[in-house]
């Protein structure tokens, strides 16, 4: 950046951010001192500086930086930018904790010679003051990346000190504006510059040749935006995440929006705006709750207004509720709603889509995780009303999170459903999927493992599956400004990689094809929404959960298009082809042509509707103008188009009868049910059963046979309409497989009896006597499956159809299999366990084999004893799966139900490959019977001995359950043994605490008084409760101490059974007993305080003292991607860290204080770190510090050891002996404060901290690369 006074000069009045409210220091700016100022190669910079904030609400940082920069909190990235000219402002708030945070930054110099951070951040503190914090000397700097530098665990101690430039605004070449001399333009030497400066071009993306991205409203203006749209005089309509519905206009009148001012806070978080006849319509948190509510300015003052509460919903409006809505060309509201949201009113019989079903055989497995738990059909929905929201209608449903919907030049309309991306590597994961949603549509979507697939004849399937996203807002692109390759495509954000992307759709039948292609990619860009601007470019808002909000557009650089809407096409083609017409501001244009044409709009456009040589996409514009402007077509009128030879202009023509209630055109749309176009006769179909006309079986027929997807499900959707009694004979009697299964479908959705349930399943039996193609065969076992389901049969019902089914087993196709295993396993057919087992055995994919397995697991008889612990082991071959997080646990819900299928016998023989298969060995435990023999005692106390110091959460869990059987077998064997691996294991010493609690006395009850200081949450608590009726009591001021720190900890989830040991043990209540807990806790440190001054305070250790934080160095070394430390480095980093002047391991180091030697089976790694972290806060008796008094008056602090004349010798904290004759001591005091020095670790990076915890015994080595890792 070397003409930084020009660039000056010349930046956009969009992007000279207004100063924020941060009344804060002037920031400087500063680089590392290795560059020269003017020589700053093209590299980056890494900035760190460390702050301590204390109960303040809000936290504001602003940051610039020459060229670009990324910044991150505490280790999470909150910020990018590539701006110097102006700071970018960041609310931090929720990223800050409480105590010590770290800022950093990495700034790269991409042009120029020279580079610069300035950062300012305010916030207030514990006493109402203002803290302002800003980039001077006291910021470190480096210049080479190092692993975790961003995070607070980081030792930045061997960073040098920032060199600092100047104060921001007044350092040259970072000029502020109104800082350059700006010469008089009377000066000859002067270029003035008149024509207008574009928004900035990001360089940060990547994009299509010929188009560029623009900041057009910054993230300081914005805020988190979660929702925009145009309204009908081109301003921006957005939504603040948290916050007030915004406006931003365009006040300078130079074609962008710049300005922006609250619009309506009566109702925040909004995720759907619908600006409408000039006024909005907002899906959003109001007074009502969660609802859709009709906003107004009736005052004309310039701000929105509730008018009316259209739909409510029931919850709080979250990621998985009601989103955004859009405008169908029948003048309908269309809206999306989330899986975890139902509408708190009644919705209308009318919907297309009823009499949805879960559609289980067996009992659900629900989500691992808990999502959506629960759940039921529908799911997530397509809802429509009118604007008055006089009905609600559910137009489709079997969705999981569809966040916006759009529709296409032909009225037709789609959404975006996204993933559940847990059930990864599993089979019934359904990817992001683009959906075209026509009425009636089911898409699938169950809660659990119960999702269906796409090829079930009862459910649609996508128009294109997609790679991983997340979805977000979406528009159809019906404009002229880009090239014609990309009008009438879809333009799709994708929140989670910041990408938008562009689908284009060819005409499939009666339905579409799809392809996508990435279109734009941006670092730090969580798109959440885009709509199309007047401007005829593409506007895209950010934000959400927290991050920087900002509105871009997308410009076309390259050549005109050709086809644009000239100045001087004015009139009805300018109605005809005026782009984005659903658009409010297409519709304001639309009118504003009406009423400019006065009385010959009329006759215009109905002749561009009825003149053939017109394309047909200017007539149905047409038609569909008459629609919503007048006039409206009369039905002869329609009579006659819905026999023009354009399929298009029939098609339109048809959706417009389908509005008309005479008696004729009901007629006509039941003759279309033959029209030669695919869509058209879908289409009637859909009209016909909106309005449940009464159509024989014969006219349906030919549409519900179609081999085209969406045309069948629309001629069943009619059939379900008619009377089942008058068509239902003729189904069962059919020969032709396809018709008798979508007709038996219709059947059990439209009118599910057991009677028809039977009858169906019979002829399906007759029928797999027959040929049947692939498909059909598939169709046939989800027809038995809707029958079973709908017509609650029992297995005992279905006659010889298991016989049938099994034959089939195993087929040559997967999916063939999985919906054959399905129907066996709710048949519980056992007669071909054989079969089963060969078939997983054999080379299929592992997805298939564990799918296939788990269903097994729900057939109870027939299975050998080899046979079921085969099943067993191929259920636990499924964790190597490379899944999602959900994996795991539907392999454990499997082999827990299958383990009761076990015999006693079997399951005992669980008991013992604990170290093998740990997940049925856990099952197993369920099972034991209440009375357990000593063999069964002794057979678990052999496997937990097994897996000693093995990792892994199924492990660890196997552990807790043997530790709870054991301690309940009243055994003195089993209690001796739970008090050796409490003494051997640290690790396990709080699980193994609450085992010894059931026996609370003797040996045991001098352990649980050492677990004092390790026990968190509920393990404290149970501990806690079965010691306040332990016999024996304690008076070491160490465990009074200790229970008061519990208390603190514990407060109103458990914090009385501290406060009632403490008054059993001591015999004093400080505090009233109406009190509450957090009073009390604080009465009795107070009186811990007084009555024991030589103690270290009764209160928990501040985790962010210091450079390290205690829960993170602990996370850190127990994280699964933790490679293990380096041993020979340790023993450097032991005596680095001052550790061997005063202690020892094996013969390294000094034995002034605790040998460390065994450490490592003596504590935990948390506590071994705290002991660093914190000296004071636990101090053994034997190395407590004392204070010597001496005659001269001097006080001299160290551990003290007296010789045989009396005589002191003191050891200090670094470790040197100084003797103090008897005769010069005054006095010998105890100190509450440790010999032990704090900040030990300070100078260590983390890296050198895991080396450190190796050489001790209490981390693993790091394993040599290309070594086998054991086994989980």
């Amino acid at each position: 950046m070397n003409v930084k006074r020009l660039t000056q000069l010349l930046t956009c009045g969009l992007l000279l951010i207004a100063a924020g409210s941060v009344n804060a220091e002037t920031a400087n700016w500063i680089w590392a001192p290795q560059h020269s100022k003017d020589a700053v190669p093209r590299t980056s910079c890494f900035f760190r500086k460390t702050i301590n904030v204390r109960g303040s609400q809000r936290v504001i940082l602003q940051a610039a930086a020459d060229d670009a920069y990324d910044l991150w909190i505490n280790g999470d990235r909150v910020a990018s930018g590539q701006s110097w000219q102006q700071m970018r402002t960041i609310d931090i708030s929720r990223h800050i904790v409480a105590g010590r945070n770290v800022i950093a930054v990495q700034v790269t110099n991409t042009t120029g010679p020279t580079a610069a951070l300035a950062v300012r951040l305010q916030f207030t503190d514990q006493n109402g003051r203002t803290v302002d914090v800003v980039s001077d000397g006291t910021w470190l700097a480096s210049t080479r990346i190092i692993p975790q530098w961003q995070s607070t665990q980081y030792n930045d101690s061997q960073w040098s000190a920032v060199q600092v430039y100047g104060p921001r605004g007044t350092t040259a070449p970072w000029l502020a504006e109104g800082a350059i001399p700006v010469p008089s333009v009377d000066d000859p030497t002067t270029t003035t510059v008149s024509t207008p400066i574009a928004p900035k071009e990001e360089p940060r993306f990547q994009i299509m040749p010929g188009f560029a991205i623009q900041e057009v409203i910054s993230a300081e203006k914005t805020g988190s935006l979660l929702a925009m749209a145009f309204n009908e005089f081109g301003s921006i309509v957005a939504s603040q995440e948290g916050g007030p519905l915004m406006i931003f206009s365009d006040e300078n009148k130079d074609g962008v929006v710049d300005t922006g001012r609250v619009y309506c806070d009566e109702v925040k978080n909004v995720q759907g705006i619908l600006p409408l006849n000039g006024d909005v319509y907002a899906i959003g948190e109001g007074p009502q709750g969660t609802a859709m509510y009709h906003l107004k300015d009736e005052d004309q003052d310039g701000q929105l207004s509730i008018s009316e509460t259209l739909i409510k919903f029931t919850g709080p409006l979250g990621e998985h509720g009601a989103h955004q809505m859009a405008l169908g060309p029948d003048g309908l509201i269309y809206l999306t709603v989330g899986n975890h949201t139902q509408m708190a009113g009644q919705i209308s019989e009318t919907s297309p889509h009823r009499n949805y079903y879960e559609g289980d055989l067996v009992k659900r497995f629900e989500d691992p995780g808990g999502h959506a738990v629960g759940v039921k059909a529908p799911g997530g929905m397509i809802l429509r009303t009118d604007v008055d929201g006089s009905f609600v209608e559910v137009v489709a449903g079997g969705l999981r999170n569809a966040f916006d919907l759009s529709f296409n030049r032909d009225g037709e309309l789609f959404t975006y459903d996204s993933d559940m991306e847990w059930d990864e590597g599993l089979v019934w994961h359904l990817p992001p999927r683009v959906l075209q949603v026509i009425p009636g549509a089911e898409f699938g979507w169950r809660s659990g493992w119960a999702k269906w697939p796409s090829f079930y004849i009862d459910s649609l399937p996508a128009t294109l599956e997609t790679k991983a996203a997340s979805p977000t807002g979406m528009v159809f692109y019906d404009h002229q400004k880009y090239p014609p390759r990309y009008q009438d495509r879809l333009f799709a954000c994708d929140w989670s990689n910041g990408r938008i992307t562009t689908l284009q759709f060819i005409t499939d039948r009666a339905g579409y094809r799809a392809s996508q292609e990435d279109f734009l990619e941006g670092k730090q860009f969580n798109a959440t929404d885009i709509d199309v601007g007047p401007d005829g470019w593409l506007y895209i808002s950010t934000g959400g959960r927290g991050t920087d909000g900002g509105i871009y557009r997308i410009v076309w650089k390259g050549d005109e298009p050709a086809g644009q809407l000239k100045d001087d096409e004015t009139g009805i083609v300018a109605a005809v082809r005026q782009p984005q017409p659903h658009s409010a501001w297409g519709r304001q244009h639309i009118a504003e042509i009406q009423a400019d044409m006065g009385n010959t709009w009329d006759a215009q456009v109905q002749g561009v509707a009825i003149a053939e040589k017109n394309p047909s996409q200017f007539r149905v514009r047409a038609l569909e103008l008459m629609q919503l402007y007048g006039p409206t077509p009369s039905i002869e009128f329609l009579l006659k188009l819905s026999n023009d030879p354009d399929a298009d202009v029939r098609m339109k023509t048809l959706k417009l009868l389908s509005l008309r209630n005479e008696s004729e055109a009901a007629d006509r749309i039941a003759d279309m049910l033959s029209d030669a176009s695919p869509k058209v006769r879908r289409s009637a179909a859909e009209a016909l059963a909106y309005k449940d006309a009464k159509i024989p079986l014969s006219l349906i027929e030919p549409i519900l046979t179609s081999t085209d997807r969406r045309e069948a499900w629309a001629g069943r959707r009619l059939l379900e309409r008619q009377p089942v009694d008058e068509w239902f004979g003729e189904i069962l009697s059919t020969k032709d497989a396809h018709l008798f299964n979508m007709g038996a479908v219709a059947a059990m959705i439209a009118d599910p009896t057991h009677d028809r349930a039977v009858k169906i399943c019979n002829r399906a039996s007759e029928l797999l006597d027959t040929y049947l193609t692939d498909q059909d065969f598939k169709d046939i076992m989800r027809v038995i499956q809707v029958a079973i389901f709908r017509g609650e049969m029992k297995n005992s019902e279905l006659g010889r159809l298991g016989e049938q089914i099994a034959r089939e087993f195993p087929a040559g196709d997967h999916v063939m299999n999985r919906e054959l295993i399905q129907t066996l396993a709710f048949l519980q057919e056992g007669s071909i366990t054989d079969r089963y087992i060969t078939h997983l055995d054999s080379n299929i994919p592992n997805s298939e084999r564990l799918f296939l397995a788990m269903q097994m697991t729900f057939i109870p008889t027939g299975w050998s004893r080899e046979e079921k612990l085969k099943l067993i082991g191929h259920l636990e071959k499924g964790l190597e799966i490379d899944g999602g997080e959900g994996l795991r646990g539907y392999v454990e819900m499997s082999t827990k139900q299958f383990v009761k299928h076990l015999d006693p016998e079997e399951k005992l023989l669980l008991l013992t490959v604990g170290d093998v298969w740990p997940n049925a060995t856990l099952a197993a435990l369920f099972e034991l019977p209440e009375e357990r023999p000593a063999f069964i005692i002794d057979t678990l106390c052999g496997v937990d001995r097994k897996l000693q110091g093995r990792e892994g959460a199924v492990i660890e869990r196997l552990q807790m359950g043997i530790v709870a059987i054991l301690a309940e077998s009243d055994n003195d064997e089993m209690m001796a043994y739970l008090r050796e691996v409490y003494r051997d294991y640290p690790e396990r010493r709080a699980s193994v605490a609450m085992g010894l609690a059931q026996q609370p006395t003797g040996e045991n009850f001098a352990l649980l008084l050492d677990s004092l200081s390790i026990l968190k949450g509920e393990f404290a608590s149970a501990v806690l409760a079965k010691l306040r009726n332990a016999p024996a009591t304690s008076t070491n001021p160490e465990h009074i101490r200790q229970l008061i720190i519990l208390a603190d900890q514990l407060q109103d989830e458990g914090g009385i059974n501290a406060i009632r040991l403490l008054e059993k043990w001591t015999g004093e209540f400080p505090a009233s007993n109406t009190a509450p807990i957090a009073d009390r806790v604080v009465a009795w440190q107070d009186w811990f305080a007084e009555n024991h001054p030589e103690m270290p305070e009764a209160k928990p250790v501040d985790l962010a003292k210091g450079n390290w934080n205690l829960d993170e160095l602990v996370d850190y070394l127990t994280d699964d991607e933790f490679q293990g430390g380096d041993h020979a480095n340790g023993k450097q980093v032991f005596k680095k860290a001052q550790c061997a002047a005063c202690h020892r391991v094996g013969s390294f180091g000094e034995a002034v204080g605790p040998d460390l030697t065994e450490v490592a089976r003596r504590f935990q790694k948390r506590q071994i770190l705290e002991s660093v972290l914190f000296p004071s806060h636990v101090i053994s008796d034997q190395y407590a510090a004392r204070k010597v008094l001496t005659m001269d008056g001097k006080v001299l602090v160290g551990l003290v050891t007296r010789t045989t004349d009396g005589d002191v010798i003191l050891t200090g904290q670094d470790g040197a002996k100084r003797t103090i004759m008897a005769n010069e001591i005054d006095e010998i005091a105890s100190s509450p404060t440790s010999v032990m020095p704090e900040g030990l670790l300070d100078q260590l990076t983390a890296e050198e901290i895991a080396d450190l915890m190796t050489f001790l015994g209490a981390a693993p080595e790091a394993k040599v690369a290309g070594q086998a890792k054991t086994s989980r």
